[in-house]
C-alpha cells in the first residue's frame, strides 16, 4: 500500500494537482487578505485536497500503467535472472533451491493469471495485489541469492575429514599446544559450517512460507465469486497474509539485493 502511495505521488498530475492545490491557496491569501482564522481555514482546505487527490489515480487504471514497471520488474527477474542464478545454485548443489526457483516462477505466473481473470485492472484490489505478490517473490528470490553465496563460502570445509581429524586428536588426549590449536582450528571451522547450515535452512523455510502465501492467494481468489468493486472476505484475508509478509521479507536480506 506505500508503494502504491509513493508510486502515486510521483506522477506528474499528483505534482500538478499540488501546485494547483498551493496556487490557489496563494492566490486566495495575495487577493483577499484575510485574517489568521481564515487563512488557517484556506489553509487546511488546501491540506484536505491535497490528502484526497491520491484517491483517484488508485481508483483510476492510469496507475495501473504507471505500475508497470513494478511487474516488469519481477519479469525482468525471471527471464535476464534467473538462468545464471539456476546456474549458480547448482554449482552448490542447492538442489532445494532449484525446485524453489521454479516454483516460485511458476507460481507468480498462476497468481497473475488469475488476477488479470478476476479483477478489473486498476482497481484498487488488483494493484495491492501485484505489488504484495511481486515484493514476496523477489525476496525469495533475494533468499536464494543468499543461499548460494553462504553454501559457497563453506563449500571447502569438509565437515567429515574435520569430524574424522577431531576424533583422531581427542582419542590421543595430548595436551601439547600444537595439538589443543588444531582442534581450536578444526572446532571453528565445524562452527562455521554449522551456523552457514542453520542460516541456509531458514532462508528455505522463509521461501516454503511465501509459495504458501502466493498458494493461498491464487487459491482464494479462484474460489471467490467478486461483484464489481469488492472482494469477499477470504481475499482480503489471502492479501493481508501477503502484505504482511512483503513488509517482513524486507527485514530478511539487504536491500541492495532487490534488484534482481
Amino acid at each position: 500500500m506505500i508503494r502504491l502511495l509513493l508510486t502515486t505521488a510521483r506522477l506528474p498530475t499528483s505534482w500538478l494537482a499540488f501546485l494547483f492545490s498551493l496556487g490557489l491557496f496563494l492566490a486566495f491569501h495575495s487577493w483577499f487578505q484575510p485574517t489568521l482564522a481564515m487563512t488557517m481555514a484556506a489553509g487546511l482546505l488546501s491540506l484536505v485536497l491535497m490528502l484526497i487527490w491520491p484517491i483517484f489515480p488508485i481508483r483510476s487504471g492510469h496507475l495501473a500503467l504507471r505500475l508497470g514497471p513494478l511487474t516488469a520488474e519481477a519479469t525482468a527477474a525471471r527471464s535476464q535472472k534467473m538462468a545464471r542464478l539456476s546456474t549458480d545454485l547448482a554449482k552448490v548443489e542447492a538442489h532445494q533451491g532449484l525446485a524453489q526457483l521454479e516454483l516460485l516462477d511458476q507460481k507468480l505466473a498462476s497468481l497473475m493469471e488469475i488476477l488479470k481473470r478476476r479483477l478489473n485492472a486498476g482497481e484498487l484490489t488488483q494493484l495491492r495485489y501485484l505489488d504484495a505478490a511481486e515484493q514476496v517473490y523477489l525476496s525469495a528470490i533475494d533468499n536464494l541469492h543468499e543461499i548460494y553465496i553462504a553454501l559457497t563460502s563453506v563449500g571447502t570445509i569438509d565437515r567429515e575429514r574435520i569430524d574424522q581429524r577431531l576424533s583422531e586428536l581427542r582419542a590421543l588426549g595430548s595436551q601439547a599446544a600444537p595439538a589443543i590449536a588444531q582442534i581450536d582450528a578444526l572446532s571453528q571451522s565445524r562452527s562455521m559450517l554449522e551456523k552457514q547450515t542453520a542460516r541456509v535452512e531458514t532462508l528455505f523455510a522463509q521461501n516454503e512460507q511465501a509459495m504458501t502465501a502466493l498458494d493461498h492467494a491464487a487459491t482464494a481468489l479462484a474460489d471467490a465469486r467478486i461483484s464489481k468493486g469488492a472482494a469477499s472476505v477470504d481475499i482480503d484475508h489471502a492479501l493481508r497474509e501477503l502484505e504482511i509478509l512483503a513488509k517482513r521479507a524486507g527485514s530478511y536480506v539487504p536491500s541492495s539485493h532487490r534488484s534482481i
